[in-house]
């Protein structure tokens, strides 16, 4: 009796907590995964990002998720070794920029990447982007390959989100595959 109690506690935990883990909560709302994109450079994956998204938001377009109102997060993990501090500030500048020419813009990029400072960007390394329209505030959260994990700031207003949002899901996205995934297609 006691060994067929153990194994449905050890069944029960094998299945129940890596969904608890999955769950993402913003602002109080329950968010839904929408989808994952790679973002590749020279054919080599550098990052994947997940989209979560407001019940409400699960199949609206990619400028509808940049415009909403609503809590959202994307889940950026650095995949490659071989990513360097330095790339990866370059590519988010190009990203601000794209997201600028599709009307996105921002005064608070170079503010959002000064949040980077002091932060080793390597394999492992976790970046989680929530927004909160309660409060109107988009929150950086970093997660070191160890799994300690910090708030690196917080930028308000949601025209930053949507410039950040914008250059992932954007018409004008630093990958199209990557916005894709995001968005689940």
């Amino acid at each position: 009796m006691k060994k067929k109690l153990v194994g449905l506690l050890v069944v029960f935990c094998a299945l129940i907590l890596p969904l608890a883990s999955m769950a993402m909560n913003v602002g109080g709302t329950e968010l839904v995964k929408r989808g994952t994109g790679a973002r590749k450079i020279l054919g080599m994956a550098m990052y994947d990002a997940t989209l979560y998204v407001a019940p409400a938001l699960q199949k609206a377009s990619g400028r509808d998720v940049i415009m909403a109102e609503q809590p959202m997060t994307v889940v950026l993990r650095i995949t490659n070794p071989m990513i360097s501090k330095d790339m990866f500030t370059k590519s988010v500048r190009k990203g601000f920029a794209k997201s600028a020419a599709a009307g996105y813009t921002t005064d608070k990029a170079e503010y959002y990447l000064s949040l980077y400072n002091g932060i080793e960007i390597k394999k492992g390394s976790v970046f989680q982007h929530d927004y909160d329209p309660q409060k109107k505030l988009f929150t950086l959260i970093y997660t070191s390959p160890e799994g300690v994990r910090r708030v690196l700031g917080v930028v308000p207003g949601l025209q930053f989100k949507a410039a950040i949002y914008g250059m992932w899901l954007g018409s004008n996205p630093t990958s199209e595959d990557l916005r894709d995934g995001m968005l689940g297609k």
